[in-house]
């Protein structure tokens, strides 16, 4: 259900890194790295260094890194 419904708000507003960050965490947490890869790499193109956790916020957090670079080591672990 929260993935349906950010995926919602994201595809009302493709520009939001915020979205992008949820969407790609719900993916994490379901163990989809690759297509949770995919949605972390577009967040981190505009994190903001004062992010507010807010339904005004457009820019992902700085944890995006965290994530993707989780990812990054799996994927080389698993190679």
């Amino acid at each position: 259900m929260v993935l349906q419904t950010q995926q919602s708000l994201l595809k009302k507003d493709p520009e939001n890194s915020n979205y992008a960050f949820y969407v790609g965490i719900c993916y994490y947490h379901l163990e989809k790295y690759d297509i949770s890869k995919t949605y972390l790499e577009d967040a981190v193109k505009n994190i903001s260094e004062d992010y507010k956790d807010s339904v005004f916020e457009k820019k992902a957090p700085a944890e995006s890194q965290y994530f993707l670079y989780k990812i990054n080591k799996l994927a080389s672990v698993c190679e």
